[in-house]
C-alpha cells in the first residue's frame, strides 16, 4: 500500500494574523456619521430630561430651582455628562451598538475581535469627555482616543463575526473545572 503525503500543506491561519486582517476598521465617513446621529440623539435626549426636570419643578412649585442661572446650569452640565455615559456605555456594552453604529451598520469591537466588555465601554465614553477628543479621529491612523485609550476600534458590521474568545486564564479554569 502506497503512503500518502501531502505535499507542503498550508499552515493553519494563526489565530492573531486572522483577527488582523478580517477586522477591518470602519472608513471615516462612517465614523462620521455616527458621531453626527449619536450627538443628536444625546441632545434630544437632554433635551428630554429638561423638560421633565422643568414639569417636575413646575408640578412641585419649587420654582426657585429654575431662577438660580447658577444652579440651572450646573444641573444642565453635570445631567449631559451622565446622559453621555450612560447611553454610549449601556449601548456599546449591550449591543456593541450606538443608535448611529445601527444606522450606518458598524460596531465596536475589542482588538481581538470580541464584544466590549463592560469597562472598556465606560473607559469608551469617559475618553469621549476629553476636550478636543473628537477632532482626534482626523489623526493619521484614523483612531479615536476612544479607541486607542480603550485597545477598541469600530468595525463594518459586514466584517463581524461570532468569535469564541477565551483567554487563557479562562480555558485553564474551564479545564480544571471538567
Amino acid at each position: 500500500m502506497e503512503d500518502y503525503a501531502q505535499p507542503n500543506p498550508k499552515p493553519l491561519l494563526d489565530r492573531n494574523q486572522f483577527i488582523r486582517e478580517n477586522l477591518v476598521p470602519a472608513d471615516r465617513g462612517k465614523r462620521f456619521g455616527n458621531l453626527i446621529i449619536d450627538t443628536i440623539v444625546l441632545y434630544l435626549v437632554q433635551m428630554a430630561i429638561g423638560v421633565a426636570y422643568g414639569v417636575i419643578v413646575a408640578l412641585l412649585g419649587a420654582l426657585y430651582l429654575v431662577e438660580d442661572e447658577l444652579y440651572l446650569n450646573i444641573f444642565s452640565f453635570g445631567m449631559s455628562i451622565i446622559a453621555t455615559i450612560a447611553i454610549y456605555t449601556l449601548f456599546e456594552y449591550k449591543t456593541g451598538k450606538t443608535i448611529g453604529k445601527m444606522i450606518t451598520k458598524t460596531r465596536v469591537v475589542m482588538e481581538d475581535g470580541a464584544k466590549p466588555t463592560f469597562s472598556k465601554a465606560l473607559g469608551r465614553s469617559f475618553a469621549r469627555l476629553i476636550p478636543f477628543e473628537v477632532f482626534s479621529g482626523f489623526s493619521s491612523s484614523g483612531l479615536c482616543w476612544h479607541d486607542s485609550l480603550t485597545k477598541t476600534m469600530v468595525i463594518e458590521d459586514a466584517n463581524y463575526f461570532e468569535m469564541d474568545v477565551t483567554t487563557n486564564s479562562e480555558a485553564d479554569s474551564l479545564s480544571n473545572k471538567g
